[in-house]
């Protein structure tokens, strides 16, 4: 398969992020068994991050991108070296097109620089500059010491229904790593695809 760089990457929010993309192989890994005929299954380079898809969902690009180096208030850092255990990663995908009609997102992780271990994850959220209006925030424990938090807002569009966004964000017990998955389409599209949304939203998981 050839390979795939991931550049140019789709923020869906008012803040401006960045990422240049390495080359990388784009690959999916379908699962067949338990259910998994109905899925396509994602899994990052280092083997942290997994996330499904639904069948029907194209998986548009998959491999490793650069990170942005954000500092929003000069305490967070998404730094990277090539020893580190996470690598950045990104998987983006789509029910159709990226005009809210359908739902569009990704999954990705970030490593975070060892100067920043003690920063929490809202503010990691407000690093990586995703936002729009009403932002809504709640947050969560996994039995396993994972830390997350679930996220909502709008995005004004000129002349046009506000995207509404969903996401899940991440973070291991030694904050050493940032994992998310995010998904947007306008209010009746939402609807109209929520057990869908929610389904690959519940999915993304965080293994050491």
């Amino acid at each position: 398969m050839p390979a795939s760089v991931l550049n140019s990457a789709v923020r869906i929010g008012t803040g401006n992020r960045i990422t240049v993309g390495l080359a990388a192989i784009a690959s999916v890994a379908s699962l067949a068994g338990c259910g998994g005929a109905d899925y396509k299954y994602l899994s990052s380079d280092d083997g942290h991050l997994y996330a499904k898809v639904p069948r029907s969902w194209i998986v548009e690009n998959e491999g490793q991108v650069a990170y942005s180096l954000l500092q929003t208030d000069g305490n967070v850092g998404l730094g990277f070296t090539a020893d580190d255990s996470t690598t950045p990663w990104r998987a983006d995908f789509s029910l159709g097109p990226h005009d809210g009609s359908k739902p569009f997102g990704w999954v990705e992780s970030q490593h975070v620089d060892a100067r920043s271990r003690d920063v929490s994850i809202d503010q990691i959220v407000t690093a990586l500059q995703l936002g729009g209006d009403k932002m809504e925030k709640e947050r969560f424990t996994r039995h396993d010491g994972v830390e997350g938090l679930r996220v909502g807002y709008w995005v004004p569009r000129d002349g046009k229904d506000p995207i509404k966004v969903e996401g899940v964000f991440l973070m291991d017990d030694r904050h050493a790593a940032v994992y998310f998955g995010v998904i947007g389409c306008v209010e009746k599209c939402v609807a109209r695809y929520r057990d869908q949304i929610e389904s690959v939203l519940s999915t993304v998981t965080v293994k050491p």
